[in-house]
């Protein structure tokens, strides 16, 4: 029973280790050179674009034909990591027709039809800004846009930031995160504040722009699905044999499969024969193996 367990463990452990950020270039780190000039609706910082005529901002401490980092028209402030960040306004109070920017990217991968995502984002906000605000959210679709209008996307976030917070903080970088069930297929993700003025939070801040803007970095969208032991055991997709197990466990996955690879924790002694007891991380390949468990003197 001990062997059955060890195993099940690396199944789930090994679904937590292949989770990957889905967001492509998340820190706005890879940008076009300056002798290429980026389409309509695109941005410098490649992946990512405008689904509006709102003008975002790609930020990096190179500063050439970019942005400049740390100082740079709407405030100071360094990178959260690397070298780059990218900015964008969630407010203009006061103005005839509300004006919004918005970050759109397009993710590695559709995502998954229910399963569980967890999306997490930083932000600062500018210090040049007259305002600080709230309802800063993320809006997931299958469907890339591309509006010629600099005004509000009247979309209802998937993701959204508690209603009344607002991100005054112009100093250190505030993490915004939250969790959605995806319907399956979303492949694009859009950032930015999806409310109104009317139902829109914000405060006055020292500075003379007469709006809210802020800097975003490391953008992060994971699988972070859970897998119960029981689901494992019911589906038809794994099996673990035989039961109870003596010397031998074999795995076997429809499809094909496995851990011809065997990384550990802590390391092996001896492979095949000589595991230790431990949690160990299986990396699928498409044959069929035989996976060796610990022998009861361990």
């Amino acid at each position: 029973m001990k062997h059955l367990v060890f195993l099940l463990f690396s199944l789930i452990t090994f679904r937590d280790v292949r989770s990957q950020n889905l967001v492509q270039n998340p820190s706005f780190e890879d940008t076009l050179l300056c002798n290429n000039n980026p389409p309509q609706f695109w941005l410098r910082c490649n992946f990512w674009s405008l689904p509006t005529f709102g003008s975002s901002d790609c930020f990096n401490t190179s500063g050439y034909c970019i942005e400049p980092i740390p100082q740079n028209a709407v405030g100071f402030q360094y990178p959260r990591s690397g070298n780059g960040y990218a900015g964008f306004a969630t407010l203009v109070p006061g103005s005839i027709n509300p004006y919004r920017e918005y970050l759109q990217n397009e993710l590695l991968l559709p995502l998954d039809s229910g399963h569980k995502y967890c999306l997490e984002f930083y932000v600062s906000c500018g210090d040049k800004e007259g305002y600080a605000s709230g309802n800063l959210g993320a809006y997931f679709s299958d469907t890339i846009f591309q509006v010629q209008s600099g005004g509000l996307l009247n979309f209802v976030p998937q993701i959204k930031s508690p209603q009344g917070l607002i991100y005054d903080d112009t100093i250190n970088w505030v993490k915004i995160s939250g969790e959605l069930i995806a319907n399956g297929g979303e492949q694009y993700l859009i950032i930015g504040n999806f409310d109104p003025d009317s139902l829109t939070s914000f405060q006055p801040m020292p500075g003379n722009t007469p709006g809210a803007y802020y800097y975003i970095d490391d953008v992060a969208l994971v699988d972070c699905t859970s897998v119960s032991i029981a689901e494992i055991l019911k589906s038809d997709d794994i099996k673990l044999y035989p039961n109870p197990v003596k010397d031998i466990l074999y795995l076997q996955v429809k499809g094909g499969i496995n851990c011809s690879r065997v990384i550990s924790s802590p390391p092996l002694v001896s492979a095949p024969t000589g595991i230790r007891s431990g949690i160990y991380y299986i990396f699928y390949f498409s044959i069929l193996c035989v996976v060796c468990v610990p022998s009861t003197n361990h």
